[in-house]
């Protein structure tokens, strides 16, 4: 019994090392090969690759970063399932996921990363002097990051900064029930969960941190974005131009949306869009509330600071405005400045209707 009893201890001593040792072989491949890692999944919707620690997400970036299939339309992440199996507050300070995108979209997520509503706690301080600076640095093919919470820091002194992705190359990705409590700070296109969120839908997020933009393009939510239904701002938001409580700049749709936060900016802020219809295309901003102060010296409105002469058709209805509004020249409760259907392009006039305000909450 005694010889038995050796033997067990042995062999238990020889399992763990031979765990441990493929604990530091997963923890430690630049390319790690998930299905041999020993925390689980194969990377399919029903048995998705499980995220437990620090390590584990910088798996993940190395294996999207670094993949030699990291091509146009397909690199390794694509179609590839991943869930956050706790809350990481081992700050991660310098691990980003997806490289360094450009419009060629080589170094981009293209999966699914679902957070169940685990948080991650980030402490980037971006000192190279690269662009795209986030937790994701890109996405793009339909990719979809879902159920997560950031907190801590994001900072850098380039452009495209967010608490959670930085750039969306291509269109169908998708942002839902995501919150940002990091504080982020950059140059141009600064936003609490996504920079450039042009071509993404972002649905039911919540910005609480403090966004800061030396530049423009600053918001809440976005720094400019495409289609942003049912979130909220409840962060304060500064920039030197063009900001707004939800996005510093609308390319599409910005419908049920809430803004709380405070708005500072030189030129142009609005409660809920900074500036509209700079991208040429049709907008819908509607069914928003503003509770914010806002203030600009040029171009200050309770729901849009100015819609832009590039506009094509933009619809501005059915939002209401509790915010105090203070600027110098061209305020508004609803909107500050209307330059839509001016010369040269004239192109159609806004239509504004059924919005709803105090106006001695704005000077009107």
């Amino acid at each position: 019994m005694k010889n038995l009893k050796n033997t067990l201890t042995l062999f238990t001593l020889l399992s763990i090392g031979t765990v441990s040792s493929l604990n530091a072989q997963c923890l430690h491949t630049p390319r790690c090969v998930f299905d041999s890692c020993y925390y689980g999944g194969d990377g399919t919707e029903t048995e998705p690759y499980q995220i437990w620690s620090k390590e584990h997400l910088q798996e993940l970036a190395d294996s999207v970063n670094n993949a030699t299939t990291n091509t146009r339309h397909n690199n390794w992440s694509r179609y590839k399932y991943f869930v956050l199996m706790q809350d990481i507050i081992d700050t991660v300070r310098t691990m980003m996921i997806g490289g360094t995108p450009s419009n060629h979209n080589i170094g981009c997520f293209q999966g699914n990363f679902n957070g169940q509503n685990f948080k991650i706690v980030l402490g980037i301080d971006n000192k190279d002097g690269t662009r795209y600076t986030a937790l994701f640095r890109g996405i793009s093919n339909n990719s979809i990051i879902s159920n997560l919470t950031t907190e801590g820091y994001v900072i850098t002194d380039n452009h495209i900064v967010a608490g959670v992705v930085a750039n969306t190359v291509t269109g169908g990705t998708t942002i839902i029930n995501v919150t940002n409590n990091c504080d982020v700070s950059g140059e141009i296109q600064v936003g609490g969960i996504i920079a450039n969120g042009l071509s993404t839908l972002v649905s039911n997020c919540t910005n609480n941190g403090k966004i800061f933009s030396s530049g423009f393009y600053a918001g809440g939510i976005s720094g400019i974005s495409e289609y942003t239904i049912n979130s909220v701002n409840n962060g304060e938001i500064i920039a030197s131009a063009t900001a707004g409580g939800i996005t510093g700049a609308n390319g599409s749709h910005v419908i049920n949306c809430i803004n709380n936060g405070k708005i500072y900016s030189d030129s142009t802020a609005g409660g809920i869009v900074g500036l509209d219809g700079r991208f040429g295309n049709n907008t819908i901003i509607s069914n928003n509330i503003n509770y914010g102060f806002v203030n600009s010296y040029y171009n200050a409105g309770g729901i849009v600071g100015l819609i832009y002469i590039l506009s094509w058709e933009t619809i501005v209805s059915n939002n209401s405005n509790f915010g105090v509004v203070i600027g110098e020249e061209d305020t508004g409760c609803i909107i500050g400045r209307d330059d839509s259907g001016m010369p040269p392009f004239f192109r159609l006039r806004a239509i504004i209707s059924n919005n709803h305000y105090d106006k001695q909450m704005c000077g009107e």
